[in-house]
């Protein structure tokens, strides 16, 4: 826990409405399991199993976001040497010069490098033409989490910054991310991912106040600060900064699941090291154009979760903190909302 940083507290207004909706709940859970209509009384066990589970989530979010961490980039130290690194297979030449144009002009000095799992030869002659180096390898083993890992037989580098091939950082990523190093024990820096394609499926914009929101806002916004006060936020696999010995202590990369960010951020916090969670915009990238692409991506976050939860342990493992486990469970069982939605609308019918 890292109850030293700076944080925003929920105030009086919405600590009011909390200990109402709790007064509310432990009136009603009771009650409610009182008066189950035994004429159909499976289906009315089940219903009131997704009013307990939902009230269960609200909890585990409450105690996750209660406390949102305030940062402020200290000032980024000299003299590290710092590898970016952009991995790739079938992304379009436009949208991966963009991207590496980005990169190369941030400042504070660094090596740029392109891992093309695609093995394109016009990824090569961009790499050429723009100035940053390239790396490829003979297959595609573990996916991303195999470029990255590939990539650290091949690279020197004390921290190294990872975008996704859509993802354009800001010149002032590195000097923004990189003071939080002074920390030994700080693993990684996280910072928030938005997008600059407002039409995309996911963004909803307000006509009356011509706002724009998107439902990954709750979570770069709110949850990822309230995990940080826990030392519990994650790595999400773009628009981030590793420690290199770090990930050389946990071997490198997690393998074996379709979710690598998640599974590593869980491995170093169970190494016992610190991550920082840095509220501040510095990359923008391009969200899912249609609901396709958004589903697919979704279920790959729903299924890697799985994966993790199965293969590292949340809830019984001891090398995670009380508080650190509440929040990866919180954020796991997220993915069962779905059958909880699904006996509430059949009940609606």
């Amino acid at each position: 826990m890292t109850q030293h940083i700076p944080y925003e507290s929920l105030g009086k207004g919405k600590t009011v409405v909390i200990l109402i909706f709790l007064l509310a709940a432990v009136w009603y859970l009771p009650w409610r399991a009182g008066v189950l209509n035994e004429d159909h009384l499976v289906f009315s066990v089940v219903l009131y199993g997704a009013e307990l589970f939902s009230f269960f989530t609200i909890m585990l979010h409450l105690f996750m976001t209660w406390r949102l961490t305030l940062r402020k980039a200290p000032p980024a130290p000299p003299g590290l040497r710092v590898a970016v690194l952009v991995p790739t297979i079938n992304e379009p030449v436009g949208m991966l010069r963009q991207t590496l144009l980005g990169a190369i002009r941030m400042d504070y000095p660094h090596q740029t490098w392109l891992l093309d799992d695609g093995r394109r030869p016009q990824m090569r002659r961009l790499a050429r033409e723009i100035g940053c180096n390239y790396l490829t390898r003979t297959d595609n083993t573990d996916a991303k989490a195999g470029s990255l890992n590939n990539a650290l037989h091949h690279i020197e580098a004390d921290v190294l910054a990872i975008f996704d091939a859509d993802h354009i950082p800001a010149k002032e990523f590195l000097t923004h991310t990189l003071g939080y190093f002074s920390d030994e024990n700080v693993a990684f820096v996280q910072t928030p991912q938005d997008f600059y394609n407002l039409d995309s499926y996911q963004h909803i914009k307000n006509s009356h106040s011509q706002s724009i929101w998107m439902e990954q806002s709750l979570f770069f916004r709110v949850i990822q600060r309230g995990k940080d006060y826990w030392n519990a936020a994650f790595f999400c696999g773009s628009c981030a900064v590793i420690r290199r010995t770090a990930l050389d202590s946990i071997g490198g990369f997690a393998t074996g699941t379709v979710t690598e960010d998640l599974h590593t951020s869980l491995r170093l916090h169970k190494k016992g090291y610190t991550s920082v969670y840095h509220p501040e915009s510095l990359a923008y990238g391009l969200a899912p154009l249609s609901i396709g692409p958004y589903l697919q991506q979704r279920i790959r976050w729903g299924q890697g979760a799985m994966q993790v939860w199965r293969k590292e342990g949340i809830l019984f493992t001891r090398d995670l903190t009380i508080p650190q486990r509440i929040n990866y469970l919180a954020s796991t069982i997220t993915y069962f909302d779905g059958w909880q939605k699904g006996i509430f609308g059949s009940s609606s019918d």
